[in-house]
């Protein structure tokens, strides 16, 4: 009951953080572009968790603006063109020290993991700020904007010549790659070429540069709105008449939590649990119950729910990062499907139990392990490295600032729990049955009773209707001679007998029973 409560708890605070609500001035932003008409502007809004960017455009040149809401702490905020952090061209915003405007600084990173690096203090001539349009405000939130020209000349000193190629603003082109990167610390001082520490929020976005930007009602109310302060409607939906590729912006964000938290809660903490119970409750009757439940019932439906939301939300991917979790998860989903079928098939080809016929004295089972059922507990486990790793790489791209700190932090104190208990499980296994007569091969290779060593001689003593804990003696052939240590003796030699205080204060001798380790008789009966 508690983890579906958790799981509950936990997709409706992702609800609350992905439904950001912010006013863009749509009419305002295709003013900035005039002399062109506003039905040729064409570009898109789009919403992430802590900022609104848009991003439109003329036959020349393109708008681009920041918003970011109250209660989003500001440093800096920055936008890369293109797909990935190498040989990418960037501007870096941040307010000023006096906070009466926006510094601008483009910079480049033509080394891929280092810190962009900014090559000239004045890129006046290829970007144009709009000072009055912007808003530093604590009450009312941040909006930088700039304008800039879609494509640079060769002879240009703002940018290193290798990033001329992702530079380039295409239109029409309805999967433009953009990377915006943010952080709550501000740069040292208003110098452009200052610097700032690494970002704590990194998104891969995906703008529609070919779709009509404002609506018909938009365009009909803008000759009586022609001074442009329009606040507009309430992004994140797209204002586009056309039906869009993708789910709106919101409904993608609510996906992606969704996706993210579920992921979490059951490749961390349920399917964990799953792979423990049967690890130290075989002892217990219901133990398969219990571990059906865990990754038959929960964990299994949740990834396809899972693997389904990241299909919903996803987007072409435009990296590698982004094109491995794709990958990564669409496999995770297909191999559970594989496990789960053969846990049915390993269930149901149980070798036939050695078991005692005694009914005073009550029976006992021995199993060995069916091929199935090896294939079974390896691909488990490897499969929950796997999700382990998965949600690592889910939270490199999408997670941030304190919520992915916590993420991160509960990812590996589960994942470092589940090693240490599984593992040390192994080790206690693996001691047992070297001390039971097993050499350290086949204690650490052995994968079941057969194939670790010969048959041995297993007697359980319990009384009918008696819950008391059972009294099992093992021996055999291979019994070294100090497990010959009173409690549990390796043989019984013939007249050698045993008192059991719990069996109604009886003495049995070895001469009672058959010799026959497979099928324990007493004469008496």
């Amino acid at each position: 009951m508690r983890l579906p409560l958790l799981t509950s708890v936990l997709l409706f605070a992702s609800l609350a953080r992905a439904a950001l609500k912010v006013n863009v001035p749509s009419l305002a932003l295709a003013n900035l572009l005039q002399p062109a008409a506003p039905s040729t502007i064409r570009g898109q809004t789009v919403v992430w968790d802590t900022f609104a960017l848009t991003i439109l455009a003329n036959t020349s040149h393109a708008v681009v603006s920041f918003e970011i809401p109250v209660g989003v702490k500001l440093g800096w905020i920055a936008m890369g063109f293109g797909s990935a952090m190498k040989n990418s061209a960037m501007v870096v915003l941040w307010p000023s020290q006096d906070r009466s405007h926006f510094v601008l600084s483009p910079r480049a990173s033509p080394n891929g993991w280092a810190l962009p690096v900014a090559y000239t203090t004045n890129s006046s001539a290829y970007f144009q700020q709009v000072d009055a349009f912007d808003l530093i405000s604590t009450d009312a939130g941040n909006r930088a904007s700039f304008i800039r020209a879609l494509t640079f000349p060769p002879s240009q000193d703002v940018f290193p010549a290798i990033a001329i190629t992702a530079l380039a603003l295409d239109t029409p082109n309805p999967n433009q790659p953009i990377i915006v990167a943010s952080s709550p610390v501000p740069p040292t001082s208003d110098d452009p070429r200052s610097p700032f520490t690494m970002h704590d929020h990194k998104s891969i976005l995906t703008m529609n540069l070919a779709k009509p930007y404002l609506t018909k009602k938009q365009l009909s109310s803008e000759s009586s709105n022609a001074g442009g302060n329009d606040s507009g409607t309430s992004i994140p939906a797209d204002v586009s008449d056309n039906e869009d590729k993708f789910p709106s912006d919101t409904l993608r964000q609510i996906l992606i939590m969704a996706h993210a938290n579920l992921a979490i809660v059951v490749w961390t903490l349920v399917a964990p649990v799953g792979i423990l119970v049967p690890r130290f409750c075989r002892a217990h009757p219901k133990w398969f119950g219990y571990h059906a439940t865990f990754q038959g019932w929960i964990v299994f439906p949740s990834t396809i729910v899972i693997v389904v939301f990241g299909m919903l939300a996803g987007h072409p991917p435009t990296d590698a990062m982004t094109r491995t979790h794709q990958l990564m998860g669409l496999t995770l989903g297909a191999l559970l499907l594989l496990q789960v079928t053969l846990g049915l098939l390993a269930r149901r080809t149980l070798p036939p139990p050695v078991e005692t016929s005694s009914a005073h004295y009550g029976g006992t089972k021995v199993f060995t392990r069916s091929l199935p059922q090896v294939i079974h507990m390896v691909m488990g486990v490897s499969i929950l490295l796997l999700g382990f790793a998965q949600t690592q790489v889910g939270l490199a791209l999408y997670a941030h600032g304190t919520l992915a700190m916590l993420y991160l932090s509960v990812t590996l104190g589960c994942a470092g729990i589940f090693l240490l208990l599984f593992f040390s499980s192994l080790v206690q296994l693996v001691r047992t049955r070297h001390r039971e007569g097993r050499s350290w091969s086949k204690s650490i290779f052995g994968l079941g009773r057969t194939s670790a060593s010969k048959p041995r001689l297993r007697i359980n003593l319990r009384p009918m209707n008696d819950s008391r804990p059972s009294f099992v003696m093992e021996g055999g052939p291979n019994a070294p001679p100090g497990t010959q240590q009173g409690r549990r003796p390796a043989s019984l030699q013939s007249g050698q007998s045993i008192h059991f205080g719990s069996l109604h204060d009886r003495s049995h001798s070895t001469t009672d029973y058959d010799n026959d380790s497979k099928a324990l008789v007493s004469r008496s009966s």
